[in-house]
């Protein structure tokens, strides 16, 4: 967080042109949040309390649109205001999960370090955790770059196409979810036979939900947003075969 408000500061009149400081500082201050975020809710993942984990992401969800259209369209505030109340529902968020921790048995934290553990994390994790890692800026750079070459109206709109399009990733995300719990402690041959048929599942799912939201984008885009948000239908109807 420190790195990138020091980046910020350097390079915000050409890659961040009209963005205060304040901004940037309180986006930032979300970040150890969404670390811890999916830190606890890893802890429930590996006690398989899906239920759980799928209800306090629903709610999270929830309560950040109500919020959001609250503050956006009844009071009329401003982006700091959305992401002030965005950090202090990722608190709420945060504080949910340590209470969902306490109600189950869960090993005591200690301070110790053990080396051997160690080793076999980083060997483990190093490798999804740099492929996660240029996965994020890859997610993250088209924003940036169009806001480079074109800025202005153009970014807003696909910002969110982009917003709508990856929420539909939600689904196979809440598959994988339960499928990597089962597939963890199952044989080879039971995965084997588990994952092509999830697979095939998942993709005649997202095929038919690609083809409905894109028959629908246009009239739901002027009934949500108005016309002046009408180009979003068309780059979200090119943003679906990368869903899928």
């Amino acid at each position: 967080a420190v790195s990138f408000l020091f980046l910020f500061n350097l390079t915000r009149e050409r890659l961040f042109p009209g963005v205060i400081t304040l901004l940037a500082v309180v986006a930032m201050a979300g970040l150890p949040l969404t670390l811890l975020y999916s830190y606890f809710t890893g802890i429930l993942w590996g006690q398989s309390r899906i239920r759980a984990l799928n209800l306090l992401s629903i709610a999270g969800v929830v309560l950040q649109l109500v919020a959001i259209a609250l503050i956006a369209m009844l009071l009329r505030l401003g982006v700091l205001e959305v992401l002030a109340v965005t950090l202090l529902l990722g608190i709420f968020n945060i504080a949910t999960l340590i209470f969902l921790l306490r109600q189950a048995p869960t090993p005591r934290l200690t301070l110790s370090l053990d080396r051997g553990l160690m080793r076999r994390m980083v060997s483990f994790s190093g490798a999804a955790y740099g492929a996660n890692l240029f996965a994020m800026l890859a997610a993250r750079i088209d924003v940036l770059l169009l806001n480079i070459f074109v800025g202005g109206i153009v970014v807003g709109h696909y910002a969110v196409a982009v917003t709508v399009a990856q929420a539909m990733l939600l689904i196979p995300q809440s598959v994988q979810r339960v499928l990597f719990v089962r597939f963890s402690g199952s044989n080879p041959e039971e995965a084997n036979r588990i994952m092509p048929l999830a697979s095939r599942m998942i993709l005649v799912l997202m095929v038919g939900l690609a083809l409905v939201a894109a028959l629908f984008s246009a009239p739901a885009v002027r009934l949500m947003l108005g016309a002046d948000y009408a180009p979003t239908a068309a780059l979200f109807v090119l943003l679906l075969p990368g869903v899928v």
